[in-house]
């Protein structure tokens, strides 16, 4: 561990591990209850002529 690093950092790396953390547990969810993901619209996908 880098003890250089100030305390403010070594918060926001948690608070960023958290969002992560809430963020995989989404997908998760989504993987095991795939009936209910499917009520979102698909993402909508662009060749790159129509960019």
């Amino acid at each position: 561990m880098d003890t250089n690093s100030p305390p403010n950092k070594i918060q926001r790396l948690l608070a960023e591990d958290k969002q992560v953390q809430k963020i995989l547990d989404r997908i998760k969810a989504g993987l095991d209850y795939p009936e209910e993901s499917n009520t979102l619209e698909p993402a909508h996908i662009f060749t790159p002529e129509q960019l």
